[in-house]
């Protein structure tokens, strides 16, 4: 489970850097229920000047537009077991942009792409958490904007990470003679 908040923490901070470097997202802890292990997190946003962002609710604007984000990068994965494309990566990333420029937070509205190496290494964090899970184990992300099952059945191993990261490889062979 703490595989899998971590893995959420980083895609926030991801995320903010597509509005702006300087935000700090954090994910608090703000309760955990007995009897099952269900834990509510909450989104905080540390301070950046606001006279930077035009005396704007950002707080609230940028934190939805984390959950909106997280959802989305969820929901990229529910219904199948890998990411088998670099097209399925783009789509995500142009939606994820969409969702940043929604926000209208910058006086000039140039929000960043998320970093594609990023994206695979948060899908790789998760994969990596739910290959701990039981078969009868369940995890959701719930937010007001619905409920994102985990696929617990959603795997990325390295070989493929790789894959949907490099975009060009050059092999060069050539004699070098070590003079001893």
């Amino acid at each position: 489970m703490s595989e899998l908040v971590d893995a959420c923490q980083e895609l926030d901070q991801h995320l903010a850097q597509t509005i702006d470097v300087r935000i700090r997202p954090a994910l608090v802890l703000q309760e955990i229920e007995v009897g099952s292990l269900k834990s509510w997190f909450k989104n905080q946003i540390e301070d950046i000047e606001d006279d930077d962002l035009r005396n704007l609710d950002w707080k609230r604007v940028v934190g939805s537009f984390l959950v909106s984000g997280k959802k989305r990068v969820i929901d990229s994965v529910s219904d199948s077991d890998s990411i088998d494309s670099v097209s399925q990566l783009a789509t995500v990333e142009q939606d994820i942009r969409q969702l940043a420029s929604a926000t209208n937070v910058l006086p000039i509205p140039d929000y960043r792409t998320v970093s594609r190496p990023h994206l695979v290494r948060t899908y790789r964090r998760i994969s990596a958490s739910l290959e701990l899970l039981e078969e009868e184990d369940a995890v959701a992300y719930i937010s007001e904007e619905g409920r994102s099952p985990f696929n617990s059945q959603f795997r990325l191993n390295d070989d493929q990470a790789e894959q949907l990261v490099v975009t060009q490889s050059i092999s060069n062979f050539a004699e070098l003679i070590l003079k001893v």
